[in-house]
């Protein structure tokens, strides 16, 4: 999990992880995404309305 962790964040050029395989681990590892209204006329993006939901082992 440590190699993972460090290779998420370097680019691929440096042997970091392609996108494709990142998608990929995400994918396994949530169950949903829960994405909140953000109100009327807001356009800006805001993490605080998603709400990720893990898969239980």
């Amino acid at each position: 999990m440590a190699e993972i962790r460090r290779r998420w964040f370097l680019s691929e050029s440096e042997g970091g992880l392609p996108l494709s395989l990142k998608r990929s681990y995400i994918r396994e590892a949530l169950h949903a995404v829960i994405i909140y209204p953000s109100g009327k006329g807001r356009r800006r993006f805001d993490p605080d309305l998603l709400e990720l939901v893990w898969r239980e082992d």
